[in-house]
């Protein structure tokens, strides 16, 4: 197994497995030999032969107990823990650690923090306590041993914080690893990191890249890559820049992860340029860009919708012979659709369909909402109604609301509420919809649309009737920007409507509006309903 000859191992274990006094620890080698291969069944046949001679040993359950790691059956891990007591042997820290382990990787992460917690909690009392300290006598293992945390534990109680996505218990863990005078290592660091999650999360991550240079702990890539993704889910680009030089001071050669992280960074302030750059840097390294790398650079490119530069990119990907997913492609047919370009969006859709990848409900959407920037009404009716059904895919509000909304702007109205009309329906029917995979609640977006396309067909009683169901049915729930949305579309419909009428319900706004202490108008909103007031011959004492 070390020589990672696999051919080597399969004929070694086939010829060892037949000799007839194999003793436990023998078996347990072979087992752990077989799980460096990921062969954890054949670990697990070795065990159950093991057992048919009656030859057992904690090691040898310790190795069945760390082989589901592999094949993630926790509750397969219980058992066997909880067989070694009832075979007369006892556990100690290393079955600990495996089940740890095995909890962890098969997302109990829960679970294993409480027996991390546990076993730290047993280090805590002295073999002597004094007065005011609890008496405490810890678990003895077969040689006689106090089964407390170890190095191991508290790193494996580290990463099952970090697959939980809880930073702040993997800090802790991490101090009172320091505060038992156990030293933290590389791995200790790097999982703690890799835990930590929010837009804050980079300065403590820069905080415990600092204590690893201060407690000369060895930095690597996986480190860096760690501090990186902190970086990233704050949009720190110029950090990432400065970080990649500082890996290569430190004598830490960056990896394909580096940069396809570092380019990620570039997607929150649309940093095409740079994001360019670092597939530049990558192909000066001995390294070559991959799917991940193509698709990040083109999601740079969706948020600032430079169509140029993705479409480069999207050839790249050619040229370099990189696979492109599902990802890819919707990526593009987003930049398109941010570009206001319907006619590519088509164009990959159909691409992305002859490559044999499926397309789902955000390629969809990402069409849809393009039809509806750029007027195409039909279009974005057929793709709701026709094509989405044809590919089993289930529209989303998202998908009604941008169909809503292409019509409204073309002055659809009638069908734009034909459809708001169908959500409502949906949303009626939604715990039969759910059962199905899918559900439908109006948003302020659905609402907004709808009242947009009554408002500005010049039909007030409807578009003030919708915005009233809005604000009885979501003004408490909708964000405070989606509110002042609503009321500029009611007031801007009063406003282009004009006349009596438009001075009418420019009034009943204004008076929705003074009773809603929670709002903050914008100035629009104001001057907008005292244009519909003053055209429209309003009251004085209204517009006053």
């Amino acid at each position: 197994a070390k020589s990672q000859d696999k051919r080597n191992y399969e004929s070694l274990v086939t010829l060892l497995r037949e000799l007839p006094d194999l003793t436990a620890h023998e078996s347990a080698i072979l087992m752990k030999a077989s799980c460096e291969f990921k062969e954890w069944k054949k670990a697990m046949q070795i065990f159950d032969e093991a057992i048919s001679r009656d030859s057992k040993s904690t090691e040898l359950y310790n190795s069945a107990i760390i082989a589901q790691k592999y094949s993630r059956d926790y509750k397969l891990a219980l058992r066997l823990f909880e067989d070694i007591s009832k075979q007369k042997l006892k556990p100690n820290l290393v079955s600990y650690n495996s089940l740890i382990t095995v909890l962890s990787r098969s997302g109990r992460w829960g679970s294993a923090l409480r027996i991390v917690n546990d076993l730290v909690e047993k280090r805590k009392f002295r073999d002597t306590p004094s007065e005011n300290e609890p008496q405490y006598t810890p678990e003895i293992d077969e040689i006689g041993q106090k089964i407390v945390a170890d190095e191991v534990t508290f790193n494996a109680g580290i990463f099952a914080a970090k697959i939980g996505r809880k930073g702040s218990v993997a800090v802790r863990l991490l101090n009172d690893m320091v505060s038992h005078d156990l030293i933290p290592n590389t791995i200790s660091f790097s999982s703690v990191i890799s835990a930590l999650r929010g837009r804050n999360a980079w300065m403590a991550a820069n905080d415990l890249l600092r204590q690893m240079k201060t407690a000369d702990v060895k930095r690597n890539t996986i480190t860096y890559n760690a501090v990186l993704k902190t970086y990233n889910q704050a949009g720190l680009w110029e950090r990432a820049l400065d970080l990649i030089e500082e890996m290569k001071e430190d004598g830490v050669r960056p990896d394909i992860i580096t940069f396809n992280t570092a380019i990620s960074c570039c997607v929150m302030d649309g940093k095409v340029d740079v994001a360019m750059d670092f597939i530049k840097k990558i192909q000066k390294q001995p390294l070559r860009p991959n799917t991940i790398t193509i698709n990040s650079a083109i999601t740079v490119c969706e948020k600032t919708a430079n169509l140029r530069k993705a479409l480069e990119l999207f050839d790249l990907s050619k040229s370099e012979g990189i696979q492109r997913d599902q990802i890819t492609f919707n990526a593009m047919i987003s930049t398109c659709e941010k570009a206001h370009d319907v006619k590519r969006a088509l164009e990959y859709l159909d691409m992305m369909k002859k490559s044999g990848i499926k397309p789902d409900v955000i390629t969809y959407n990402a069409v849809i909402s393009a039809c509806q920037k750029t007027g195409q009404w039909k279009l974005a009716l057929q793709i709701l109604n026709s094509d989405m059904p044809k590919d089993n895919i289930t529209p989303t509000i998202i998908s009604y609301n941008a169909a809503i909304s292409a019509c409204a702007r073309e002055g659809q109205w009638q069908m734009a509420l034909n459809l708001f009309d169908k959500t409502g329906e949906m949303e009626e029917n939604r715990f039969k919809i759910k059962q199905s995979g899918s559900s439908i609640h109006r948003n302020i977006f659905t609402y907004t649309s709808a009242i947009h396309a009554a408002g500005f067909a010049g039909k007030l009683d409807i578009a003030f009737k919708l915005f009233m169901d809005l604000h009885k049915r979501l003004g408490s729930k909708a964000s405070m920007s989606g509110i002042i949305v609503a009321y500029n579309t009611i007031a801007a419909s009063c406003e282009k409507k004009g006349g009596q009428d438009g001075a009418k319900y420019a009034a009943k706004v204004f008076n929705v509006m003074k009773e809603d202490s929670s709002l903050e108008p914008e100035v629009y909103t104001y001057a907008t309903l005292l244009n519909a007031l003053k055209n429209g011959g309003g009251s004085a004492e209204v517009i006053e």
